[in-house]
């Protein structure tokens, strides 16, 4: 990877970073979603593999100063934004786990990019309950 390359995604990554608690706190998740969709035309940083740009939204991310009760979320929306700037498939899920493992509902978020889990993976007694871009039944991203 370039060095100015890299040094503009870690710019980016961090102003991001920064707004999405922010976000969180005034937008719907669907509108999150779309904000975070961008075009295909807009592929800033094609070529970079996902495992370079989960390398630059971990290393802003180790020490979370807001959000810290909800990590996965935050790099999440990371991952999957940073991915679709890249030009790669990106798939935001979230599952709960059921009531009777933590007493209450708890949440969580990861992505998927060509089918292989790209962020923190799910636990194993967890129900997928949302994924973005939504699919049908059989898997294929829905068109709209």
């Amino acid at each position: 990877m370039k060095k100015a390359l890299k040094i503009a995604l870690a710019i980016h990554v961090w102003i991001i970073a920064a707004i999405i608690p922010l976000l969180v706190r005034v937008l719907c998740l669907k509108t999150i979603l779309q904000v975070f969709t961008p075009s295909p035309l807009f592929q800033p940083y094609r070529g970079m593999s996902a495992e370079d740009l989960a390398g630059v939204v971990k290393n802003r991310l180790k020490r979370p100063i807001c959000m810290v009760r909800r990590p996965c979320l935050r790099e999440g929306l990371l991952m999957f934004y940073f991915l679709r700037l890249a030009g790669l498939e990106a798939t935001l899920h979230i599952s709960v786990y059921p009531r009777e493992v933590f007493g209450r509902f708890h949440a969580h978020c990861w992505v998927t990019s060509f089918g292989k889990t790209i962020s923190i993976p799910p636990g194993l007694k967890m129900a997928e309950v949302f994924s973005y871009p939504i699919r049908t039944r059989i898997g294929a991203a829905a068109r709209s």
